[in-house]
């Protein structure tokens, strides 16, 4: 059953400030030589974090975290939490069907004068300059939204989650 809502201007501003200030600390950290603590703070949040989303209905976006929590995961020393690993396994197949079939270059997001840019270290990506070396888009996706209407993510280009290689 989904749940109607109603937010404020002030509760979405607060959201989308919360989204700004953790690209800024996660930015800080970077420049500061914290790459270790940072990357060890975010992994020892993922699990309860990637708990609750199995809850969520499928979608793109929850199945690009998914897969990339799996990558993460493959990258670093902790292993995956058994109550994940059905859901991460399952990401790998299911990219497929969320993902461009090709690659494409790096864009800004434009979108027009409505249409403000997600807080969001994923990369806008022009879905008509195929680039070998450019980035495999999340189908349906969007750099942008309608202010203060955040929930319309109907404005900007496509954005890249899966860099290509050539």
């Amino acid at each position: 059953m989904q749940e109607s809502f109603n937010l404020s201007c002030q509760d979405i501003e607060a959201v989308y400030t919360r989204q700004v200030l953790d690209l800024l600390v996660v930015a800080r950290d970077i420049r500061e030589g914290r790459t270790e603590d940072l990357a060890d703070r975010i992994e020892s949040t993922l699990e309860g974090h990637l708990s609750q989303m199995m809850k969520f209905q499928e979608s793109p976006n929850k199945t690009a975290c998914f897969y990339l929590a799996d990558e993460l995961y493959a990258a670093s020393d902790k292993k995956a939490p058994e109550t994940l690993k059905s859901a991460l396994a399952e990401s790998k197949t299911a990219l497929k069907q969320i993902l461009s079939k090709d690659c494409f270059a790096e864009a800004s997001c434009g979108g027009g004068v409505d249409c403000h840019k997600w807080p969001t270290s994923l990369r806008p990506v022009d879905p008509d300059t195929p680039d070998v070396m450019g980035w495999h888009y999340i189908i349906g996706s969007h750099c942008g939204f309608s202010w203060p209407f955040f929930w319309k993510r109907d404005c900007g280009l496509p954005l890249g989650l899966k860099a290509c290689t050539g």
